[in-house]
């Protein structure tokens, strides 16, 4: 279903897309139906597009509909930038051409976040597509399998807002798409060669052919990039967590943040920058953990949901536009002005994206952060556990936040969140906390921080490594040396039997996520039968090890299998690893 918008001052090709449309194979079953309007009144088209197979002809061969007036009224002129329009185009075409997929084509020019497909001075507004879209998913009884844009610089964020619920895949390009267009021949000769392929294959088609095509003949960079909508909602939630953030520290980071989203890589239009490198750019800053730990989610799930993307970033580009950063979808970055006041229609202004950005680009000077709290354990029964851990800022404010990071090698995991208000907030011990912690703190009034400070404090804990020798029955004499080697420490634990626990105390002799070596020694001889490494869990929880003979191998019920090559005539180990909350929700 190609929506063919050219009733615009600056006529584009429409004839040659026809034409390549018409010289393009098509597969069984296939229909492409094609509403056309151009410069003028009375002129408005509605297309069954049919194969021709003189390549060379201009001539469009393909057949008009007679819809009874359902999509072109009797004035034969229709108003593509109207949802009105798309609906009824939309409506038509499924009920008509009955069909297993769905896909949508919105042709024509493009002006990002305030709309396409232009009818003499007016545009379909995003909000407009929405409108369509939903009811269409409603008509249909499903979301459209596809939606492609073919018009300039629609890959953006603010559109993914729009659409998501409505379509299943989009494809688009967050830059400037030349005038010529997709080329459609090598696109439908892609769909002809399989028709029963799967949206996601259609818009990587689709994707791989402009991208190539954009390399051998266009003057311009080109991005354009496959979106599996599905994963819309977790972007969605990331990205407004992590502009609340935002606003909430703007009045003590201002300047970090400000840089980071003016510093990436934007495109023609001034302050539509791309996503991924804003997002890599807070995570380079020196902004609040809280902050880059957000923006470290929002980037592994945004790059989920981009299933498939392509970019050429031309040596000598004709308008000066390199997408070098690029990866897939822009965003807009609105401000206070009279300009940006219709950026509060769209859905993107329900999350605090807006807010963030309209702080972030003010003129601001960073205010100095009041003093930050101290820290203290809590043992109110006098034993030897740790029962709490007590923040205590200096004076009171309406809101208080404790972000948990657990230092380990190779950087932090994130444990947990705690907020309040007034004076203290008191965090429950749990064996979870043992380890090096992070406490990154934050306090304020009226929804801005205040005062912002790091705090590191040590939660002393236990790791513990299960280890199981087996087959038991193939071990004549299950007694064996165990050396335990750390980079903090070297212990021996002598006498195991089949089934023993290395037990590490954190962080005193071991850091959580550390590799260390395990030793298995030959009792009375001390010599060495096998050697392997393990990773120090957290939680106070046990990873498991099975360590088997090479002629009857163990095999763990769950975790990552890794084999190791020891000595002729040693054993072979298995271990799973036993992933835990930090890690896990940190991806």
């Amino acid at each position: 279903m190609v929506y063919m918008a050219d009733d615009t001052t600056v006529p584009l090709p429409w004839q040659d897309n026809l034409n390549a449309m018409e010289a393009a194979a098509q597969g069984p079953g296939t229909s492409i139906i094609a509403l056309i309007d151009l410069a003028g009144f009375g002129d408005s088209m509605l297309l069954k597009v049919q194969p021709d197979t003189n390549a060379s002809q201009d001539e469009i061969v393909s057949t008009p509909i007679d819809d009874d007036r359902a999509v072109i009224p009797a004035t034969g002129e229709v108003n593509m930038a109207s949802s009105d329009t798309l609906s009824a185009f939309l409506e038509f075409s499924v009920d008509t051409f009955p069909a297993d997929r769905f896909v949508l084509v919105l042709w024509g020019h493009g002006s990002g976040w305030r709309g396409l497909c232009p009818d003499g001075v007016d545009f379909l507004t995003l909000p407009e597509i929405r409108t369509s879209l939903s009811y269409a998913a409603s008509h249909l009884g499903r979301s459209l399998d596809l939606v492609v844009i073919d018009a300039c610089a629609e890959a953006t964020m603010e559109m993914l807002y729009e659409i998501r619920g409505y379509a299943d895949y989009f494809v688009a390009a967050e830059t400037n798409i030349p005038n010529q267009g997709l080329p459609y021949k090598e696109i439908l000769d892609g769909l002809a060669d399989d028709v029963s392929q799967s949206p996601e294959d259609l818009g990587t088609i689709i994707v791989d052919e402009y991208i190539s095509w954009a390399a051998q003949t266009s003057p311009y960079s080109a991005t354009m990039a496959l979106f599996d909508l599905s994963g819309f909602e977790q972007v969605g939630a990331y990205l407004e967590q992590l502009s609340a953030q935002g606003v909430r520290f703007d009045p003590l980071f201002h300047s970090r943040t400000n840089s980071a989203l003016t510093g990436a890589e934007q495109y023609e239009t001034e302050w539509y920058a791309d996503l991924g490198d804003v997002l890599d750019r807070l995570q380079e800053s020196d902004i609040p953990y809280e902050m880059k730990l957000l923006a470290i989610r929002t980037a592994l799930s945004y790059k989920d949901m981009v299933t498939h993307f392509g970019k050429y970033s031309h040596p000598y580009p004709a308008d000066d536009v390199w997408v070098n950063r690029s990866t897939g979808a822009a965003i807009y970055m609105p401000s206070a002005a009279p300009g940006d006041v219709e950026y509060g229609l769209l859905s993107i202004s329900g999350s605090f994206w807006d807010e963030f950005s309209r702080t972030a680009r003010a003129d601001a000077q960073d205010l100095e952060t009041e003093q930050g709290p101290t820290v203290s354990h809590v043992n109110t029964d006098a034993d030897a556990e740790l029962e709490a851990i007590q923040i205590d800022w200096p004076t009171s404010y309406e809101d208080l936040s404790v972000w948990t990071f657990r230092q380990e090698v190779g950087g932090f995991a994130y444990i947990d969140r705690a907020t309040g208000a007034g004076q203290t907030i008191t965090i429950p011990y749990s064996p979870e906390y043992a380890g090096t912690l992070v406490l990154s703190t934050s306090a304020g009034n009226s929804g801005a921080a205040e005062s912002y400070a790091t705090v590191t404090t040590t939660v002393p804990g236990v790791a513990r490594i299960h280890v199981e020798l087996g087959p038991e029955d193939q071990l004549e004499d299950p007694m064996y040396d165990v050396r335990v080697t750390t980079t903090r420490t070297q212990k021996t634990i002598e006498d195991v039997g089949h089934d023993f626990t290395i037990t590490l105390d954190v962080p005193e002799e071991a850091a959580v996520g550390e590799a260390i070596s395990v030793e298995l020694l030959e009792r009375g001889s001390g010599d060495v039968l096998a050697t392997w490494s393990a990773i120090v869990p957290a939680n106070n929880s046990a990873t498991t090890m099975l360590v088997a003979s090479a002629q009857y191998p163990a095999e763990p019920s769950e975790g990552v299998l890794l084999l190791f090559s020891l000595l002729p005539g040693a054993l072979v180990l298995a271990f799973a690893l036993m992933l835990w909350k930090g890690r896990a929700e940190n991806g």
